[in-house]
């Protein structure tokens, strides 16, 4: 996957979690705190200490040389997750 499908899932995965809770206890989520919140529900904590800490770290670098399909696959995961009506936040 690439970097524009991955950020197309994030950003998925941000407005989900809006649909499922107010505004003002999402919205303004950043960094690590965002990060904690993607892990409730989740075994481990595959967003803050996993391959999810590339949303933080990632728009820092220069370039991004990681392989970005462990990712993919956990915003996949939380995706489905949300929608499977375990959203946890």
């Amino acid at each position: 996957p690439s970097l524009v499908t991955n950020l197309t899932h994030i950003e998925l995965l941000r407005r989900l979690l809006l649909t499922y809770h107010p505004r003002a206890q999402v919205a303004g989520l950043t960094g690590q705190s965002w990060l904690k919140a993607l892990d409730e529900g989740m075994q481990g904590e595959p967003f803050s200490k996993g391959a999810g800490q590339v949303l933080v770290q990632g728009p820092y670098q220069k370039s991004l040389n990681d392989d970005l399909t462990p990712l993919y696959e956990l915003c996949v995961l939380k995706l489905q997750q949300v929608q499977a009506g375990e959203h946890h936040v």
